[in-house]
């Protein structure tokens, strides 16, 4: 007796179906996994956030500065985080991948130098402090660990970086994790971080207050 099997018909039908599921699922897979490395994205942000705060309740509730003779940033709140690898986006290849707001929330500063005191933000919970970066020049891509605050520089100002720092279209599906003043962070689309009068640089104050 013949063993009745697939025709090949049948067979590509099948293969159609499966390749039809594949271009619908695979999508979704992709989202799901930029989603997890964003919410991982978040929690770095958030613990960076901390630290910054924390650094201020040992300096005159001052934030720090974007360097002094100590070193950058990241190295001064170094004894708050404790691990740098919070420093690093997992959806960006630099080992820096945040920085802070330049020039009036942090700047390079002398001995003994510090960032702007906390007293001198009106909204802390509206006001931008620090978030994913990196520098867009023409077609290259670099690390940056700071914004040319949208407060004092217009867009593409200051020649060579033409989204002052803002990662464009956007680390995390279209948009980037910040953190702002009083300690809280969350995902902002990109194209309100690129709008001046976003409320996150609108609420900064207007130059360095030490």
């Amino acid at each position: 007796m013949r063993k009745s099997g697939f025709t090949l018909i049948e067979l590509l039908v099948v293969i159609a179906i499966i390749a039809i599921l594949a271009a619908i699922l695979f999508p979704v897979f992709a989202r799901a996994r930029e989603k997890a490395r964003q919410t991982s994205c978040l929690s770095n942000v958030k613990q960076l956030g901390l630290g910054f705060l924390m650094y201020a309740q040992d300096y005159d509730d001052h934030l720090p500065p974007m360097s002094n003779p100590g070193g950058r940033w990241y190295v001064l709140i170094d004894p708050y985080i404790k691990n740098r690898q919070i420093l690093r986006c997992p959806s960006s290849k630099f080992a820096i991948s945040y920085g802070v707001s330049y020039r009036n929330l942090a700047e390079d500063v002398g001995a003994g130098g510090r960032g702007c005191g906390l007293a001198y933000i009106d909204e802390p919970a509206e006001a931008l402090m620090l978030g994913e970066t990196q520098r867009h020049n023409g077609s290259s891509v670099s690390q940056m660990d700071w914004y040319y605050s949208l407060r004092m520089y217009s867009l593409g100002q200051i020649s060579g970086y033409d989204t002052n720092g803002i990662p464009t279209p956007g680390r995390h599906n279209d948009g980037n994790n910040v953190c702002f003043c009083d300690g809280h962070a969350k995902w902002v689309k990109t194209n309100l971080m690129m709008d001046r009068s976003w409320s996150g640089w609108a609420k900064q104050p207007g130059s360095l207050q030490i």
